[in-house]
Formats: C-alpha cells, structure tokens, sequence
C-alpha cells in the first residue's frame, strides 16, 4: 500500500516542494512559488491521439511526350530525260558498178592488145567511142570489151571499179596505165615498156614509148582480167 498523498492547503498557495491534489490529478509541488488557486482554475487537457497520417502516395511521374519524328525532306520527282530523236543516216552515194570480168586468159589480154593496134592512125575525139575517132577511155573500154570485161567510161570511174591495182614493175601486156595528178589518162600497156592511147585533140591513136616522160607522169595501173 502507497501512503496516501499529504494535503496542503496553504492562503498563499502550494508549498515547495509539495504534493498538490488538483481535482483527480495529482502534482508535485513547485520548486518554485506557484498560486493554487490560479493552478487550480487552468483546465486539465489530455494529450490528442496523433491520428495517423496515410502513407505519402508516390508521385506518378509525368511521361515525357515523345520526341518529334523528324519529316525527311521531300525530294522533287525527277524529270525523265528527253533524249533527242535519233538521226537518220545519211544517204551514201551510189557507188559505181564493180567490172564485169570474166576472167580473161593470156588470150583475152592479147585481143585487148590487138584490137587497140588496130585503131592506131584513127583520129582522136573528146567523147569519141570508135569506129573510126576515140578519146583515150573509150578506146581503153571497147579494147577490153573484146575480152569479154565490162568497165566504167570516165578513166577515174575505171581505175575505182577494178579492184586489182599493180605496180609499174609488174606490168603486163593489157594492163590499164593511168598518168597524171587526176588520173586524167589512161592507155592500154602492149608490152615491151610501150602503150597505145589516144593522146589529145589534133593527134592519131598511136604506140609509143613510155620512156622518162610518161613514166615520170604515171600514177597507177589496173588488171582489169
């Protein structure tokens, strides 16, 4: 059993040092000088009850918005090139028959040789095909047409058309001569360094030595057989 609690009832108030009952409280006495009666008039209160907070909600986090999709850039349509029309080729010249050969033998070439020698004394003319006045193709034509060879009529058209060109060295009796810058001349080559042509207005078919000036003026010879 605990002593009951001395009571102290003083005018002045509470006694240092003493047990003071207020209402059903009990309180030790001040160190101190404290009124009793203002300490009997303050209220008693009791402690609140905490009322317990609910727990924090954790913060929800913001998504970020997404990153804007970058646009590629638009590239212009390309524009179809336009190719220019195609050119149409040029026309080519007709070119001139090929000679008609048929293979003319040591014979042939001997009728080409004889039918010239027997135009020699005949007058020359610009243009002129025989019987009896020749310029220098056409008695060159008509001597290998009796061969059986059909050739051109200009002396360049002639040397164009045979496709067998010989050297001056390898000449034979038949072969075709052709002189100066233009081919301008031909005569018919009799074997023997001489020829027959039909040399210019004013003179006869003849048979002449080649000699150095006909030689120096040669520019190609043709086997047309």
């Amino acid at each position: 059993m605990f002593p009951k609690p001395r009571t102290f009832r003083f005018a002045g108030g509470v006694a240092l040092g003493a047990t003071a009952v207020v209402g059903s409280a009990t309180l030790l006495g001040p160190t101190r000088a404290v009124d009793a009666r203002a300490l009997a008039a303050a209220p008693t209160t009791k402690p609140t009850a905490q009322t317990p907070q609910p727990p924090a909600t954790p913060a929800t986090p913001t998504p970020e918005p997404p990153a804007p999709t970058a646009t590629p850039p638009q590239r212009p349509a390309a524009v179809p090139e336009t190719k220019p029309p195609a050119q149409l080729p040029r026309p080519r010249p007709a070119a001139q028959p090929p000679a008609q050969t048929s293979g003319a033998s040591g014979q042939g070439t001997a009728a080409v040789v004889a039918f010239a020698r027997q135009q020699i004394g005949d007058s020359y003319s610009w243009g002129g095909n025989g019987p009896d006045a020749w310029d220098c193709s056409g008695l060159a034509t008509a001597a290998w047409r009796k061969a059986g060879v059909q050739l051109p009529r200009t002396t360049t058209a002639i040397y164009s058309a045979v496709g067998r060109k010989v050297a001056y060295g390898d000449l034979q009796p038949g072969d075709l001569l052709f002189f100066y810058s233009g081919r301008s001349h031909v005569g018919v080559y009799a074997g023997q360094g001489q020829m027959i042509h039909a040399p210019s207005s004013g003179k006869h078919v003849q048979q002449v030595d080649l000699g150095s000036h006909y030689k120096q003026e040669f520019n190609g010879a043709v086997r047309p057989g």
